[in-house]
């Protein structure tokens, strides 16, 4: 089975992307981000099983996390992160909230945080992480490519990806 119909949909993501980079549409872009990394987190799991948090969280360890620039940015951050950006187009999830994540704020460009009242105080103090959007994308797209070359390499979860893969959608409409 070839893997074809599977990475279309995320480099058709990745098209999107880019025109929302282009255009500053922030929220849409860090929810196609968000969303194509749980999409491809879910395609890891076995079929028996549901998909959970910690497939996320694992998929962000094993293809993401060496390729963000951030500092000090873990993968409990970014699930919390990309909760906060797919239920509320917040910042605030209920894992930062209780302290079991850091806060995830994103930005353009470096004179973007002179807008931002307070942010840096926040950073230095280690309550909230900053991500440039531009740093996240790039990110993304080499994780793609680590997780490419994991399939190949795996064949146990190439066998995975197959099985799940079954239930990605297929032409070119999508």
């Amino acid at each position: 089975m070839s893997f074809d119909h599977i990475f279309n949909n995320f480099e058709r993501n990745l098209i999107v992307i880019d025109y929302c980079r282009q255009n500053r549409h922030t929220s849409a872009l860090l929810i196609l981000v968000y969303s194509s990394i749980d999409a491809m987190a879910s395609l890891t799991v076995e079929l028996d099983r549901e998909v959970q948090r910690q497939d996320f969280i694992d998929w962000i360890n094993n293809y993401f996390i060496n390729e963000i620039p951030a500092h000090n940015i873990d993968a409990i951050s970014l699930y919390a992160a990309r909760c906060s950006v797919l239920h509320s187009l917040g910042s605030i999830s209920r894992l930062s909230k209780d302290g079991r994540a850091l806060e995830v704020g994103y930005y353009w460009e470096s004179g973007d945080l002179k807008e931002l009242p307070g942010t840096l105080n926040r950073v230095l103090e280690g309550e909230l992480i900053l991500i440039e959007i531009n740093d996240l994308v790039e990110a993304f797209k080499k994780s793609i490519e680590n997780f490419k070359s994991a399939i190949l390499q795996n064949q146990q979860l190439s066998t995975t990806v197959q099985n799940r893969g079954l239930n990605v959608f297929y032409g070119h409409g999508l």
